[in-house]
């Protein structure tokens, strides 16, 4: 369990703590909303893992029978992974599904690191991270955002969806 929670909660934490800080500071005026209302730290990071999370693309299962989804047959024992990025997007679930909002209403229903029996056992500590990271970067550093256009970040490749770097000004 403490190997879980140390080699399987880094990077999926470290990635989350630089998807949310990107998150805001694209949208400039969710850091002055977070800092009016610092109880908001735990929505911010849950919106975060909803909206740009860092596992990605899901866990993966083998079909038991011949199903049909969305109008795909998907023949049984066929390797299915599910798309959980797509999921946080399903606008039958979420409002406006596109749009980085703080004061979204229950984003704990997202699926960014599973849900029920096979929630990641790092979720709540990569969100607490990412909730400290973001109240004392805010507090510390009232200017604090990007050093250059969002266009010119590059995203890392593999399963754990980040940031290559996070070039930040804080003057």
């Amino acid at each position: 369990m403490a190997g879980l929670l140390l080699f399987g909660g880094y990077e999926p934490s470290a990635q989350l703590i630089g998807n949310t800080l990107l998150a805001l500071l694209q949208h400039p005026d969710q850091p002055d909303v977070l800092r009016a209302d610092p109880s908001l730290l735990p929505r911010a990071a849950e919106e975060a893992i909803r909206d740009d999370g860092p596992v990605t693309p899901g866990p993966s299962r083998y079909a038991l029978d011949d199903v049909e989804i969305g109008g795909t047959a998907i023949p049984k024992g066929s390797y299915v992974i599910v798309g959980v990025a797509a999921a946080n997007r399903d606008p039958d679930q979420w409002a406006d599904p596109d749009r980085f909002d703080l004061t979204r209403p229950d984003t704990t229903r997202r699926l960014g690191f599973g849900h029920g029996l096979h929630c990641r056992v790092g979720a709540r500590p990569a969100a607490l991270e990412a909730e400290i990271v973001l109240a004392t970067a805010l507090r510390r550093f009232p200017r604090l955002r990007l050093a250059v256009p969002a266009e010119q970040l590059r995203r890392r490749a593999g399963s754990v969806r980040g940031l290559v770097a996070l070039p930040l000004r804080t003057d």
